[in-house]
């Protein structure tokens, strides 16, 4: 008996030691992730700053759960465990649909866009959300409180009055535009008599464009209509906004009349940049070879195609994985700075011809230009309302209308989640535990210098407690502001 518990003993510890076959299997896309993650997360030496990790421990742990995992259930469990550690809300898993396997749901199981679809068909096979943002402030019981807007336009808008002074107070909730329903059904049955059959990518991104214009519109309208009531100051709330898309950028343009510089931007050493900095040079390439285009404007685009190739050029070297994940050593991992991510060298972007240059796409905020600029421009009275939950593109709202001094900040530090995706991002497959994960490749410094990552401290900090209720937090908003514009 004692030999047969010798035995067994021995079996666990070489089973423990020589995992089975799909640990194994496991292990090796663990690997493969951390490869990713050395040279393309972005924020891996921020995260591991801001929350304090051992990334050799971490390393150790995960390797640990791969190896006792009984499922792949149980191997997705622990690669989860290992993304959460980051704190990152833009490094995230989803289930992989691996070729084949009839047990895993796709993201989007939706068949073709066709101009017979109706609206709701169309908007859900287009990811649409019909979901309503959860504001979690409330200016109903500030005295002299007035409501404006309709149900119409999807940004609510406000006047609190006291003793002649008023205050317009608007609210953004979303930065992205699939989560503008009612806006975009409205546009759908104009939109699919334009086109015959299926509505391919292309198609679908022109009508997303149409959604963004109509959204920048109403947004206007409703700004249009507070200072058509001799507003003192403008409150813009983005409390609880997540995020969205690059929208931000043209909407923060609505409340400078001065061209607004964007926050310092960098990128990592990945071939995803590599790819996307090839495509830019073919850009630039097409308008050179292009003599409609003046001969001025073609030298400054001679100029800006050696600072791509520099950046091309540098954009290779890759840390050692082992040196990060077993030494605790970061030292290697260097991002790239790119000074024209959001907008061109001034000779080429001021230049009459630059609407003509296929080199404006390399700017993913293209779509946009030009900008509409200074619907409202009160730069000491425009202030953004931030909390912790405000994200990702809310961040870079705040931060450029911040650095520029076009805005004040008041509220709470933002929730940290920074610079996310550029041109769509990238996805590790790891196919053998069935999970696809996403990671940021980008990253914005604020005004101090450190990565939004960090959060967006606000100038005007409101200490919330838990207890306060929304009508309480909206109470303590207004007085602080009022309190501002009084002195």
């Amino acid at each position: 008996m004692k030999k047969l518990i010798g035995i067994f003993c021995l079996l666990g510890f070489v089973s423990f030691n020589n995992p089975p076959k799909d640990n194994k299997k496991w292990i090796a896309d663990f690997e493969k992730l951390k490869t990713e993650m050395v040279n393309g997360y972005s924020n891996l030496k921020f995260a591991r700053e801001k929350e304090r990790l051992n990334l050799k421990k971490l390393n150790e742990k995960t390797l640990l759960g791969l190896e006792s995992a009984k499922s792949r259930g149980e191997a997705q469990s622990v690669i989860r465990e290992f993304l959460k550690s980051f704190n990152d809300g833009h490094l995230r898993a989803r289930i992989y649909n691996v070729p084949g396997n009839t047990n895993i749901k796709t993201m989007s199981g939706s068949s073709a866009l066709t101009n017979k679809d109706m609206a709701a068909t169309a908007l859900i096979k287009m990811a649409y959300e019909k979901r309503e943002p959860k504001f979690t402030i409330h200016y109903d019981s500030v005295p002299g409180y007035e409501m404006l807007s309709t149900d119409e336009n999807p940004f609510p808008s406000a006047i609190i009055e006291e003793q002649n002074h008023r205050i317009g107070v608007l609210r953004i909730g979303f930065f992205g535009y699939w989560r503008y329903w009612d806006t975009a059904s409205n546009l759908w049955e104009e939109f699919r008599k334009s086109f015959d059959g299926d509505c391919d990518r292309e198609c679908e991104w022109s009508f997303t464009q149409k959604v963004e214009n109509k959204l920048t519109q109403l947004l206007i309208q409703n700004i249009l209509e507070l200072k058509s009531r001799n507003i003192d100051a403008l409150v813009v709330d983005v409390s609880g906004n997540g995020g969205g898309t690059e929208w931000y950028e043209a909407v923060a343009r609505l409340f400078s009349a001065d061209k607004l510089v964007d926050p310092p931007f960098y990128f990592t050493n990945h071939t995803i940049w590599q790819n996307v900095l090839t495509n830019q040079l073919k850009l630039i390439d097409d308008d050179l070879n292009n003599t409609a285009i003046q001969v001025e404007l073609r030298t400054s685009l001679r100029g800006h195609r050696k600072f791509i190739e520099g950046l091309l050029k540098n954009s290779i070297d890759h840390c050692e994985t082992n040196q990060v994940w077993l030494n605790n050593d970061l030292n290697c991992l260097k991002l790239a700075h790119h000074p024209y991510a959001y907008q061109l060298p001034r000779d080429i972007m001021d230049h009459p011809q630059f609407m003509e240059l296929r080199s404006k796409y390399i700017l993913q905020t293209h779509r946009f230009m030009p900008y509409t600029r200074g619907v409202y421009d009160t730069s000491d009275r425009l202030f953004i309302v931030q909390d912790h939950r405000s994200g990702s593109a809310t961040e870079g709202f705040s931060s450029i209308l911040q650095s520029n001094g076009a805005a004040i900040i008041v509220g709470e530090t933002s929730f940290g989640a920074g610079c996310g995706y550029t041109n769509g991002g990238f996805e590790v497959v790891l196919e053998n535990i069935g999970l696809a994960v996403k990671m940021p490749d980008c990253v914005r410094l604020r005004n101090d210098g450190k990565n939004e990552f960090m959060g967006i401290n606000p100038d005007i900090p409101i200490h919330w407690s838990k207890d306060n209720s929304s009508f309480q937090k909206g109470n303590m908003v207004i007085e602080s502001i009022w309190d501002y514009v009084r002195n």
